[in-house]
């Protein structure tokens, strides 16, 4: 629930919606208990998948409207608590996944790091803007715009500053300029991005 619009305005879609949520918090459990089962003895080590870092981001965005059912709550505190000690081996959109969780769930401080370090890590220029180095891959979490969206909005939600936000925009408009935006995942992500936060 980003605000676009309203998902209790219509009764079939948040059925819908609550209904998928339903089973994704059925899918955390069933995750958690057969990564128990197989690595009983290396759970404090274990490095949450990309699916496990973006349930926890989008269950998130959905906690004000559809609460976590109690059989949930500690398979979502465990990787939550994973979340807070491997997040700097994640891509950056994940790490911003990861940051909007931490907050939403309690874990400010742990959050406000991850922040800091992606500031720290940030390339800026003034013709492109503020921006990363990642390596290219084929995954969802490593798509450039996509990951650009999300850091435009961790920034905006946890950091607030006007300045980093546009400095953000910047890159995302010169890749509009001198590429192109690759898919309908990516143009919808950097379109929310660009309405959404900032001038």
């Amino acid at each position: 629930n980003k605000g676009v619009l309203n998902l209790k305005s219509d009764n079939r879609r948040f059925q819908m919606i609550r209904k998928a949520v339903k089973w994704l918090d059925e899918r955390i459990v069933d995750d958690y208990t057969n990564l128990k089962k197989i690595k009983s003895k290396s759970l404090n080590n274990y490095q949450l998948k990309s699916s496990q870092t973006q349930y926890l981001y989008l269950r998130t965005l959905l906690i004000d409207i559809i609460p976590i059912p109690d059989k949930s709550e500690a398979a979502i505190e465990y990787y939550t608590n994973q979340a807070k000690k491997y997040w700097l081996k994640q891509s950056n959109q994940l790490q911003g996944m990861t940051a909007m969780a931490l907050y939403k769930f309690g874990h400010r401080n742990e959050s406000e790091a991850i922040i800091r370090s992606l500031i720290e890590r940030s390339l800026y220029s003034v013709e492109m803007g503020m921006y990363w180095r990642q390596e290219a891959g084929w995954h969802w979490y490593q798509a450039p715009v996509e990951t650009q969206a999300m850091m435009i909005e961790t920034m905006a939600v946890l950091d607030n500053n006007p300045t980093i936000i546009e400095q953000l925009k910047i890159w995302l408009l010169k890749q509009k300029q001198t590429q192109h935006w690759k898919t309908s995942s990516a143009t919808a992500e950097a379109v929310y991005a660009l309405l959404m936060y900032g001038n």
